[in-house]
């Protein structure tokens, strides 16, 4: 029977390895080197228990004992993302645990927009980023690499509400303002004089930075709706008598029409008992009204 010593191979673990040990055909009798903790190969001097039935199968008594890099179990990094402007190094700080690994555990933060490596987190504009962590590869461990998203926001920009000089038809030409701020601009305001429907339009400054409050399209446009309503006008009209013959007196109106046309109508009985209904100024003696 010719036995093999089979080579041995076992990671980094930062101790004395001693993986290789005596079986029925074989005793380790020793190992050529006393420092077998770092990455490498290390002899080891067997005997053969056996001489008499038994030889090496390839003429030497020795094997190896091979020590692997050690591979770090790296965690997914963590960090808070953040509305553009508002970034804090402490707040915003990333994150990652590291183990299996023994004073070489330095983690790495790197950032990246696609492949291009970002130097410096002030001022970042909105979009969605990567956030990588890195152990380097070392002597005696191999190099891991995990990553994350995370995104910085847009600048969300409260609607802001129309307000009118008169909710209601006047007559007269009626003003819409918008409170002025620096994230948007009015592109279309005007004077409004007639009952209906119009719109007022906003455009943000920096469709990049800034966004509407809750308008998922991030369209850079907002509209804002008004109606000008109805008016309610008044009617009252006060006219004097006069002596059968003599020239009728006009109407005086008193309400309120806001310019729509007024007409008048008269109705009565007349001293001689007939009943009197028309616009047409009454001629017969009698009482109207």
């Amino acid at each position: 029977v010719t036995p093999t010593a089979i080579m041995t191979t076992v990671p980094y673990s930062g101790a004395q390895n001693s993986a290789i040990s005596d079986n029925t055909l074989y005793t380790v009798i020793g190992y050529v080197e006393n420092d077998r903790v770092n990455v490498g190969e290390y002899t080891v001097n067997l005997a053969l228990t056996d001489t008499v039935n038994y030889e090496w199968a390839d003429g030497v008594s020795t094997t190896k004992l091979v020590v692997e890099k050690a591979t770090p179990a790296l965690s997914d990094p963590t960090i808070q993302g953040w509305t553009y402007g508002t970034y804090n190094a402490v707040t915003n700080a990333p994150g990652a645990t590291v183990s299996n690994i023994t004073g070489n555990g330095i983690i790495q933060y790197s950032f990246w927009n696609g492949e291009t490596e970002i130097p410096d987190l002030e001022g970042l504009y909105p979009g969605t980023y990567t956030l990588r962590a890195t152990v380097a590869d070392c002597d005696n461990y191999a190099g891991a690499e995990t990553e994350t998203t995370f995104n910085v926001l847009k600048i969300s920009v409260s609607i802001p509400s129309v307000t009118l000089s008169s909710n209601t038809y006047t007559g007269s030409a009626i003003t819409a303002t918008v409170p002025a701020s620096d994230y948007y601009d009015v592109i279309s305001s005007e004077e409004y004089v007639n009952v209906g429907k119009y719109y007022i339009t906003l455009t943000l400054n920096d469709a990049e930075l800034y966004m509407w409050d809750g308008d998922e399209t991030e369209s850079a446009e907002m509209q804002l709706e008004f109606e000008i309503a109805k008016a309610e006008t008044t009617a009252g009209v006060t006219i004097s008598g006069w002596t059968f013959g003599n020239t009728a007196n006009a109407p005086t109106f008193t309400g309120v029409n806001y310019g729509a046309p007024i007409t008048y109508k008269y109705t009565g009985t007349t001293f001689a008992d007939a009943t009197y209904d028309s616009d047409v100024v009454p001629t017969d003696a009698g009482i109207y009204e």
